[in-house]
């Protein structure tokens, strides 16, 4: 039999979710869905936990441990989650597993931020990804923009998570269209994020950074514009961060999909990226 080391790392790159490469992604996706480590659908293939009780014991944590959890990209129909989910059914036992919720906005309600943060999930890291309007905000989202800082302030995090991640999506022609959003950059970064357990997560200037990329000129979220002004937009967004005093290998080390990594991104999406200064 194998040492367990080399069993473990087998394990991990087997059982780890990855990247699906006969399933790319199109462009022109009317969502969020096409993005910078998001050009491709992902796969979890469980099949080696089938094999023996060993196996099933020793690695049955890593699917849950390693996966990215993307909500809200499908389009219209499915970006406000109306109803149950399956993770508000998760036993306990799962839930303690859980790895990273990505989440794509495009209201920004209160409810929307709580919604998956449910006891049950211990989350140890969440990255919620501000998209893009096509059209300018109604006035009660433009309010909801407005109280952005004061509805992150109020958050509680599960006390499992180690990181937070915020993205501020804007596109080349509608970047007038979000009035004040270097202020609205300025002020969540004066923020702490409370956690369950009372302790909180401090900003991390060294994961800020601020990134371009071409994406689809169509209308996104299945709006009511048909027109296309462009084949392609030039997208720009600014990710803020927040992580405890852990090195990130404690919660992170299963993710091999590393869906947030634009510096290291090899699909020729990313434009450029540039650090925040502290």
């Amino acid at each position: 039999m194998l040492p367990a080391e080399i069993r473990f790392t087998i394990y991990q790159h087997v059982l780890s979710q990855q990247h699906d490469h006969s399933r790319p992604i199109d462009i022109h996706s009317i969502s969020p869905l096409y993005r910078p480590r998001h050009t491709y659908l992902t796969k979890i293939d469980t099949s080696l936990l089938l094999t023996c009780r060993l196996v099933y014991v020793e690695a049955h944590q890593i699917p849950l441990r390693s996966a990215t959890h993307h909500f809200r990209y499908l389009g219209s129909t499915s970006w406000l989650y109306n109803g149950d989910i399956w993770l508000h059914h998760m036993t306990s036992q799962r839930g303690a597993q859980l790895y990273h919720l990505h989440d794509n906005l495009v209201a920004l309600k209160p409810s929307n931020f709580t919604k998956f943060l449910l006891s049950h999930l211990r989350w140890r890291k969440i990255t919620w990804t501000i998209c893009a309007y096509l059209l300018p905000p109604l006035l009660a989202e433009l309010k909801e923009r407005q109280r952005l800082v004061s509805t992150l302030a109020s958050l509680t995090l599960p006390a499992s998570c180690q990181e937070v991640n915020l993205e501020f999506e804007t596109r080349e022609d509608l970047l007038p269209d979000w009035p004040g959003l270097e202020e609205q950059i300025g002020l969540c970064r004066g923020l702490e994020l409370g956690r369950r357990d009372g302790s909180v997560l401090e900003r991390d200037d060294a994961c800020a950074v601020r990134y371009t990329w071409k994406g689809s000129g169509h209308a996104r979220w299945g709006t009511s514009e048909d027109g296309v002004w462009k084949e392609k937009m030039r997208y720009c967004t600014t990710r803020l961060c927040w992580r405890a005093r852990v090195p990130r290998r404690e919660y992170a080390s299963y993710d091999f999909l590393d869906c947030l990594n634009v510096e290291g991104d090899g699909e020729g999406v990313v434009e450029s990226v540039k650090r925040l200064d502290g």
